[in-house]
This record gives C-alpha cells, structure tokens and sequence, in this order.
C-alpha cells in the first residue's frame, strides 16, 4: 500500500525489484487481477511487474474528501504519485481500453 497526499494505493507487485518497471492499468469495472495471466506470463522476463488497484478498487481508497473524483487528471495523478512513491522514474504502460487516456505521456 502506497500512502500519497490524498489516497492510499493498492498494489501488486512482481518480477525483478530492479528490472524495467511496466505499469498496468485495469479499468472498470476490472482490479489489478485482471492482468494475472499476461504477468505469469513476463514473470521471468526480468521486468518489475506493478499492477495498482485504480481509486474505488480492492483496497485503494481516496482519504482526502476534496479528492473525491473519478475524472481521468484525478486517476492519472494517482498513476504519477504511485511511480513517485515507489521511486520509479520511466515506465512502460499496458493500460486496457477503458484507461489508456490516463497514462501519462
């Protein structure tokens, strides 16, 4: 769990902690679970795997009140202070559909 300044944000994480790190997004209404069988897949492919539950999801949850908010800034904001947090400075994204407006670019 990654505790930001307004959210706490789930996450699985696997592969190498020093591998290039992929991000990937689910959208709605799926959880990070959704990508199981494509990261069993890359586990040994020297990758770090992040996989974070989006806001309203598994066990992320917005802890400021004026946070409330599901618009794409609000998400992508989450995407950038989870990288921050886990000190990762470049990814790579795999976002399904419904969320590839929220990678950051």
């Amino acid at each position: 769990m990654v505790r930001t300044a307004v959210a706490e944000i789930g996450y699985l994480e696997s592969g190498q902690s020093e591998g290039v790190p992929v991000l990937f997004l689910h959208g709605f209404p799926d959880d990070a679970h959704t990508w199981d069988r494509v990261v069993a897949e890359l586990e040994g492919a020297g990758l770090r795997l992040v996989r974070p539950f989006q806001r309203g999801f598994g066990p992320s949850r917005v802890t400021a009140i004026a946070a409330h908010s599901g618009q794409v800034a609000a998400l992508a904001q989450d995407v950038l202070d989870l990288a921050d947090e886990l000190e990762i400075d470049a990814v790579t994204a795999s976002p399904c559909v419904l969320v590839s407006m929220v990678v950051p670019h």
